[in-house]
């Protein structure tokens, strides 16, 4: 469960989790399109994390490869 900002860029979510190293270990898996925000497939470099995306407004799912799963929660 990691805190966000609304508006946060998911690459900066993805380093503040610790869910990768470094921008280029972020950049990698979205730009072959293995990350998935809420279910939807992101593959753009500046996707942003939005509140008004989140479930209930209140947090985000974020998908890693098959089987990693993160709460983001703004």
């Amino acid at each position: 469960n990691t805190e966000v900002e609304d508006g946060m860029l998911l690459i900066d979510g993805l380093l503040k989790a610790g869910i990768c190293k470094s921008k280029g270990d972020a950049r990698r898996p979205i730009q072959q399109g293995s990350v998935s925000v809420n279910g939807n497939k992101v593959t753009s470099l500046d996707a942003v994390l939005n509140r008004s995306e989140a479930v209930e407004g209140q947090f985000s799912i974020v998908k890693k490869g098959k089987k990693n799963y993160y709460l983001f929660t703004f």
